[in-house]
């Protein structure tokens, strides 16, 4: 039964404010109705919450079942084969927020269910579905996949409330077929709680009294670390927990290591599948544990047991917490299931409140908890001076005014949720109207974006087409280099120029993403920006990045072009699609749909000569760019070095010379000069490795 929720005046201003943003999409978009606004903005919601990689609008209904959108994700098991992500939606097209239960919306999902079921059948294939249709093609791929042993997720989206005593949403049904159900609720209140959150991201939460089974908590012990800003606790996990809470989060609990994307597979570590299948009651002695950071925990003040954990994230090991849910999860469909009550884990909790600590720390962590791992740690950080570097161009290089439009700032998110956050912290509407005008959400781009635009104009569109979180961890292992301390380093390649490139990259993709189609998008931006940039590199081309940058409020040649480049490779991309696949976006992730089909495409470039200069221009430019670039740093390395007094390096010197830390006879002779200033000035190129040999002493504990 539905009925009007007593709301606060916060939620159902939001939710008026939500209901007009869909009349506006209706009308800017052309949107049928506000129900098939909602469907396309929440799927591209989670989309953006990485819930999903793609998605695709269907909307088929009849009297017994329904499906509004599909999507695919990385399977839970780690298997090649990603999941199948059925999305239906529930919306009440009202004023006032409407509240359903969880026990009717669970059973409203099941419609979804029936789809799905139905589709194995020739029956409703053949007769009930129109030809050709979205709805047909995908019950076509269901087919397809009918001997594989599943785990479909089913989203439930609705801008009603569920009411429910518990927070657990995910709801997993095990059945002793080769599919299993999950259920994903996502309502107006967790989508709103989502938004208005500092980070933009959904905190993983784990409540151990109420979702977990544990009604006093999980006993710990509090390590006393010597750090004031850092709390840690030791303590041992069971087994089913652990596996229930991959079971709910999923990759969502291991997302602060994107390592976990390119080492995760299907695989169950042969040790940890033997321990846990013949002597699970030893896996704790067998097994180093976990290791993990949280924003905060709750500790019940008579107990001292730990009763929630906010922002839970698994930084080091995430294959053992997957080996852990495959092992169990097989055990169960062989109707063999493994004594998963004698299994226990310890887990090293780190507790950072600080946000910037937090980012800091969680790489080293990851890196020294494991020193097998082959993949450098600070190569993933958001604190790599690539990232740091990007952001520093992004708060003070001005986009060019057009007119009396005053000049803008293309943002870049480094951290996520930092644009909200920077929106938040400004007292008044007129401040935050000010830097929403300074800084309009259009030109925000993240770090998982600015990978896909950089792989894309790179040519490499199948791995864009893995998902945000894929491309963005091959983006960091190819892109992000270290030096021998494990510490990242950014070349002279990355400077205000190679910035404002970048801006222009993600001017062309946003461009064509919103525009090449719903559904279609995740595939033709990335492949027709690859296939653009092949072309002109066979003549010798490359787009001119100057030109695109000064018009950038006046492109609208420009991209009319691309949109007619976006037909030209859809229609090759969709006729070349083997039998065997069904679906466009798996098309995508192929490297033979780019190696066999997509780079032979031939583009009529005469239109957009005027966009190009020839590729040696191009290098010459940026070779330019370069030498400019190593000049500032240096006079900027020389400044920071003068700027200090001798008797600084004097003392760092002899800090050292005390056996705090080892230096070369070469490093020791550099040093040497900055102790002399001002009647000595070391060079820019000796300022460079003074400022080294200073950042090692401060990591290592010298204080000045």
């Amino acid at each position: 039964m539905k009925v009007v929720v007593k709301s606060d005046k916060q939620a159902e201003d939001r939710y008026t404010s939500f209901m007009h943003d869909l009349d506006a999409m209706c009308i800017v978009d052309g949107y049928s109705s506000r129900e098939t606004a909602f469907i396309a903005d929440r799927c591209q919601f989670l989309v953006d919450q990485d819930v999903l990689q793609s998605f695709n609008v269907v909307q088929y209904a009849d009297e017994s079942c329904r499906i509004d959108a599909w999507g695919l994700k990385p399977a839970i098991d780690g298997s090649s084969n990603d999941s199948i992500v059925l999305i239906i939606s529930d919306f009440f097209d009202q004023d006032s927020l409407a509240a359903i239960t969880l026990t009717d919306f669970r059973a409203y999902c099941n419609k979804a269910k029936r789809f799905f079921q139905n589709a194995l059948k020739d029956e409703f294939r053949l007769l009930h579905l129109p030809a050709n249709s979205s709805a047909a093609q995908f019950a076509d791929y269901i087919y397809k996949r009918r001997n594989e042993d599943q785990q479909v997720t089913i989203i439930g989206i609705t801008n009603g409330s569920v009411v429910s005593k518990s927070n657990k949403l995910v709801i997993a049904e095990n059945t002793t077929t080769t599919v299993t159900f999950r259920y994903d609720i996502w309502d107006f209140a967790r989508f709103a709680r989502i938004e208005r959150s500092l980070g933009g991201r959904e905190s993983v939460d784990i409540d151990l009294v109420n979702d977990y089974e544990l009604p006093e908590g999980i006993k710990s012990l509090h390590v006393e670390n010597g750090s004031s800003e850092i709390d840690s606790y030791l303590f041992v996990l069971p087994g089913k927990v652990l596996y229930e809470m991959y079971e709910q989060w999923n990759e969502r609990l291991l997302e602060q290591n994107p390592r976990t994307f390119l080492q995760f597979t299907g695989k169950i570590n042969k040790g940890i599948r033997g321990t846990l299948t013949n002597n699970p009651d030893r896996f704790f002695s067998y097994n180093n544990g976990i290791a993990a950071v949280a924003n905060r925990v709750d500790i019940d003040p008579v107990t001292g047991n730990i009763n929630k954990i906010y922002n839970l994230q698994i930084v080091n090991g995430g294959q053992t917490t997957a080996s852990i849910y495959n092992a169990y999860y097989r055990s169960m469909k062989d109707k063999k299931p493994i004594a998963i009550d004698k299994v226990y884990v310890m887990v090293k909790l780190s507790v950072i409140g600080r946000q910037e600590l937090a980012d800091q720390i969680i790489p080293r962590i990851s890196e020294f908890s494991n020193s097998q791992n082959k993949v450098a740690s600070s190569a993933f950080s958001i604190r790599h001076p690539f990232h740091m570097k990007m952001e520093e161009y992004s708060r003070n290089i001005h986009a060019p005014a057009n007119g009396d439009q005053q000049e803008t700032f293309w943002y870049y998110e480094r951290v996520q949720g930092q644009y909200k956050n920077a929106i938040n912290i400004r007292h008044s509407s007129a401040e935050k109207k000010s830097f929403e005008s300074q800084n309009p959400k259009s030109q925000m781009f993240k770090s998982v974006e600015l990978a896909k635009y950089v792989m894309a104009f790179d040519m490499k569109p199948y791995q864009v087409c893995l998902g945000s979180q894929k491309c963005y961890a091959l983006f960091s292992k190819e892109y992000l280099k270290t030096d021998d301390d494990g510490q990242g380093i950014v070349g002279p390649e990355i400077n205000q120029d190679y910035f404002k490139e970048v801006c222009c990259k993600a001017l062309i993709f946003k461009y064509i993403e919103k525009h090449a189609g719903r559904g279609l998008q995740f595939v033709l931006a990335p492949y027709t920006i690859a296939v653009l940039m092949k072309n002109l590199q066979e003549k010798g081309l490359n787009l001119n990045y100057t030109l695109i940058w000064n018009k950038q409020w006046d492109n609208e040649a420009l991209f009319s072009l691309l949109m007619t480049y976006v037909d030209v490779v859809y229609k090759v991309l969709a006729e070349s699609m083997p039998e065997g696949i069904q679906i466009f976006s798996e098309w995508g992730k192929k490297k033979e749909c780019w190696d066999k089909y997509a780079q032979q495409i031939q583009l009529d470039l005469m239109p957009i000569i005027e966009y190009t200069v020839s590729q040696d221009e191009y290098l010459a430019t940026v070779k330019e760019h370069k030498s400019n670039a190593v000049m500032i740093k240096g006079i900027e390395a020389q400044t920071y070095v003068v700027s200090k007094p001798a008797s600084y390096w004097t003392s760092l010197m002899r800090w050292i010379h005390k056996g705090n830390m080892s230096i070369t006879s070469k490093e020791d002779g550099i040093l040497s000069y900055a102790t002399k200033i001002p009647y000595k000035i070391p060079s820019d190129k000796q300022s460079e490795v003074i400022i080294r040999i200073e950042k090692r002493a401060v990591d290592s504990g010298f204080s000045g």
